[in-house]
């Protein structure tokens, strides 16, 4: 049996190596899709707004359009920590190698819990390989994260804050705007939550549209009243005048009668 060019063995091994590549790469691409279905079925992608009911997990997360690599979430504090109330966004940067190699995972907005726009350390994340599981998934992780963020911060990543600071960071978070993916936390507030938003502004402006209008009404009905009043009060002295002119006038005619008769009672006895 005839030995093979050195150089067609070279060229046999780029290409057999090209192949195992191409099919490792479609092989993530397939389980990236898989898993944003299911994400999708599950309406946990970032235009679903998070609701109050008992099936509410608190995640969102979907990848950038131009790159299946590249995904961005959102989940809210768990309840009964200094984080409840708020928002936070972050980053997770996928291997082509995925999910054989694990993912980066970066915070976007503050909370007091992890620094911004550094890679965090945790053991589903690159900082621990050896310690990466093919079979856990971005909304497992997503939803790990979520939970960790109430432990004691001391992995690489993480920061200490007051609890004031925690207390600001979470109001501020509600209101956060991702430049990247442009997804508003504003949108991803449960609709009731909107909605008494939107019932206590217009409520206050109800109130002060009611109580500029009674302003506009008592005003000319306290002028009317005052003008009924002068009104009632000039006819009572337009009838009095005549009254006590004929009261007058009925004294003196009493007078001249009077002064008759006593004339006539004078004549008759002279």
């Amino acid at each position: 049996m005839c030995a093979m060019h050195p150089i067609i063995v070279v060229f046999l091994l780029l290409i057999c190596t090209e192949c195992v590549s191409s099919s490792k790469g479609l092989l993530s691409r397939q389980r990236i899709y898989s898993e944003f279905r299911d994400i999708a079925d599950q309406l946990l992608t970032l235009d679903v707004p998070f609701n109050t009911t008992s099936d509410e997990c608190g995640i969102r997360l979907s990848p950038m359009q131009n790159n299946m690599l590249d995904w961005h979430f959102s989940f809210t504090g768990v309840e009964g920590s200094p984080y409840e109330g708020g928002v936070y966004h972050g980053t997770i940067s996928l291997s082509s190698h995925y999910p054989r190699k694990a993912p980066i995972i970066r915070m976007k907005t503050p909370s007091g819990r992890w620094k911004v726009n550094e890679e965090i350390c945790l053991s589903a994340s690159a900082h621990h390989p050896e310690l990466w599981d093919p079979s856990w998934n971005l909304r497992t992780l997503v939803l790990s994260l979520r939970g960790f963020m109430t432990t004691q911060p001391n992995e690489i990543g993480s920061l200490r804050a007051t609890a004031n600071e925690k207390q600001v960071y979470m109001e501020k978070s509600t209101s956060y705007v991702c430049p990247t993916c442009n997804i508003a936390h504003q949108l991803l507030l449960p609709r009731d939550e909107k909605e008494s938003i939107v019932q206590n502004e217009m409520r206050s402006i109800r109130t002060s549209r009611l109580l500029h209008s009674r302003t506009r009404i008592v005003e000319p009905a306290l002028a009317a009243k005052k003008n009924s009043q002068s009104s009632q009060v000039q006819p009572k002295k337009s009838i009095n005048r005549p009254v006590r002119q004929l009261q007058g006038r009925l004294k003196i005619s009493n007078i001249h009668q009077i002064m008759r008769i006593c004339v006539v009672l004078f004549g008759s006895l002279l």
